[in-house]
């Protein structure tokens, strides 16, 4: 399957989180991003012609007029991730990096992640952010769901802190491939992923679900999440900004899931929920 790749320049490097969170509203599935810059990444069935149109009447203010859409061929994925991600340290304990960087020992847990067309290196502070709160949390013999596994790298993590159980689910085939090769290269054996949306899964109650993707997507799909966490279960979420997170707490709490912490970086957040027993 093709991709295309769509360039977009801020005129400030603000702009470029906000860029993210307006492409992936339009189907990005995947990003990279510099000082003022981001490429996003579509499937050729989810992308329309008329979204350079579309960005510049909404956000001329704010982008560089000139918007590159190019197409990529997906052998051409693995050599662009490559040249552009370095090796990301988490809270000095955690390296993230790939088959290609060096082992580095001075670290108590290399990550190894190989990314292919899908989303969560680390590097983006959804990922980054949420890696960093669930390295503060206790996985022994817990079951874990991970809802939009991308890479796998939340539910590899899970594993190796010690849950006993961890199922995954993601809508994108690339993905679920994706993840089960990390989890070979982590020699994690313990993680099941299925195809499609959540409600496509078992069910099974879980003492902890975590859910990187679309504020959107996660509110759509709350009476399935709810239903999947045990009484005083712990949801974890991220994938949207700051901004948005009065609005997931009001439709959390007709679920019985009560904000107990969040954290922002970068305008995006991350909150951790609590199910009333």
């Amino acid at each position: 399957m093709n991709y295309i790749e769509l360039k977009v320049t801020a005129l400030s490097s603000h702009w470029v989180d906000i860029l993210v969170a307006v492409l992936a509203e339009y189907g990005a599935e995947s990003f990279l991003t510099e000082d003022k810059s981001v490429k996003a990444y579509f499937q050729n069935a989810a992308y329309s012609s008329e979204i350079p149109s579309q960005l510049l009447e909404k956000y001329e203010e704010y982008i560089n007029p000139k918007i590159d859409v190019i197409e990529i061929l997906p052998q051409n994925w693995n050599k662009i991730w490559e040249d552009s991600i370095e090796p990301l340290p988490i809270n000095n304990d955690i390296l993230v990096r790939t088959s290609f960087h060096q082992q580095d020992d001075s670290y108590k847990l290399n990550l190894i992640i190989q990314p292919q067309m899908s989303f969560g290196t680390g590097h983006h502070p959804t990922t980054f952010q949420l890696l960093e709160e669930i390295s503060k949390v206790d996985f022994h013999r817990k079951s874990v769901f991970d809802y939009g596994a991308g890479t796998g790298i939340l539910a590899i993590y899970a594993s190796i802190a010690g849950a006993e159980t961890i199922i995954g689910c993601d809508i994108e085939p690339n993905c679920i491939d994706n993840a089960n090769e990390n989890c070979q290269l982590n020699y994690v054996d313990n993680v099941t992923l299925y195809l499609g949306n959540i409600d496509q899964t078992p069910f099974n109650a879980y003492d902890i679900v975590i859910a990187n993707i679309t504020r959107n997507i996660i509110e759509s799909n709350l009476g399935e999440i709810a239903k999947r966490l045990k009484p005083k279960g712990q949801l974890f979420t991220s994938g949207y900004f700051i901004s948005d997170l009065k609005q997931l707490e009001l439709s959390c709490q007709k679920h019985n899931l009560n904000l107990y912490a969040h954290r922002e970086q970068n305008s995006w957040c991350v909150a951790q929920f609590i199910k009333s027993a």
